[in-house]
């Protein structure tokens, strides 16, 4: 119980807030409730490290005849069209821009609603914050976590089908065991793309780093990195290694145990609208029940598809790119040796 003294005025003021009428019965930024329904980066939100949330207001949006969704327009970032040689006698060669225009719809996210018994939360004596901070944010942060995964896994196609517009494949297996040398080729999928995109950060399950550690061998990385990661650095939730940014989650149902994520970095990647605050819903029942959920309205979008890659450590090894392609490479290597 001596602990229990230093959560009874945050509780107060937060059970001042929850139980004050007010005309709509909703709490929005309320100094008691942001506390807890504040929206961050922690393990819950890993895809807002991998996309970086934009803030905006309804002045940003957009109209249009055949809905009334709320929607925001955004441009993707355009590509080079490539070098060309030409004669000055000819004059310039003319390339067309394109930059082209596309739309980011928004929509409500929430949480199941919470029921209990008003006397409940008046004789608690721990910290109420954290307990409606775990419930609501967590569930609105996983929401978050699994509409971004989706859009990665739109983003990467079908498994071990070149994507003509990068030349590549984005998703293939790299091996049947994860290795340095597995895991090297998993993250340079991203070079053999034609639009010149670098890896920059990396997403697996936490099993992941323990199946890799197993595999470091002082004489190969380096007596310094071996005994980093022998020593759990490298089961962080947050490593950089060779200028990637190695990210861990929790969640088998958001990333397979197998499987490795390869991003470029945020600004590449499309768009993750955030518009208002998230907010609470509360309603007092017959003075005895308390029916409360949290909620949110977001936007995503993965425009850019090169931006995203997938690595599966469960069959025989792939190649990013068709063997016809590694025998053009060497004819053209031959030819510009000739």
């Amino acid at each position: 119980m001596s602990n229990a003294t230093e959560y009874v005025q945050d509780n107060k003021q937060l059970i001042q807030d929850l139980f004050a009428p007010t005309e709509a019965m909703q709490k929005k930024a309320a100094e008691g409730l942001t506390r807890w329904l504040r929206t961050y980066q922690r393990q819950d939100g890993v895809f807002r490290k991998i996309m970086v949330p934009e803030p905006i207001t309804d002045g940003e949006f957009d109209v249009a005849v055949e809905t009334n969704a709320p929607f925001v327009i955004r441009q993707i970032v355009p590509h080079s069209a490539g070098a060309l040689s030409v004669n000055f006698d000819t004059g310039t060669v003319m390339e067309n821009m394109d930059a082209p225009r596309y739309r980011i719809y928004l929509e409500r996210i929430w949480t199941p609603v919470y029921k209990t018994d008003k006397i409940y939360l008046v004789s608690f004596r721990g910290s109420l914050i954290d307990v409606f901070h775990d419930l609501m944010l967590q569930d609105i942060l996983a929401q978050e976590d699994m509409m971004g995964m989706k859009l990665v896994q739109t983003a990467v196609g079908e498994k071990g089908v070149v994507n003509p517009v990068i030349g590549c494949k984005q998703w293939i297996d790299v091996g049947d065991s994860i290795t340095t040398k597995s895991v090297t080729y998993a993250v340079s999928g991203m070079t053999y793309a034609d639009n010149g995109l670098n890896p920059s950060q990396a997403l697996i399950h936490r099993s992941f780093w323990w199946e890799l550690i197993a595999t470091f061998r002082a004489c190969d990385q380096g007596p310094v990195l071996a005994e980093r990661a022998v020593l759990g650095d490298a089961a962080l939730l947050e490593e950089k290694m060779a200028g990637v940014m190695w990210r861990t989650v929790l969640n088998r149902k958001l990333v397979p145990r197998r499987t490795m994520y390869v991003f470029a970095a945020p600004e590449y990647l499309g768009n993750f609208l955030t518009y208002g605050e998230a907010s609470i819903f509360t309603k007092a029942e017959a003075d005895i029940w308390l029916s409360t959920f949290a909620h949110e309205t977001i936007g995503m979008s993965m425009p850019n598809r090169a931006a995203a890659f997938r690595a599966d450590f469960t069959g025989v090894q792939d190649s990013w790119i068709d063997d016809d392609e590694y025998a053009d490479d060497e004819s053209t290597a031959a030819s510009l040796g000739a």
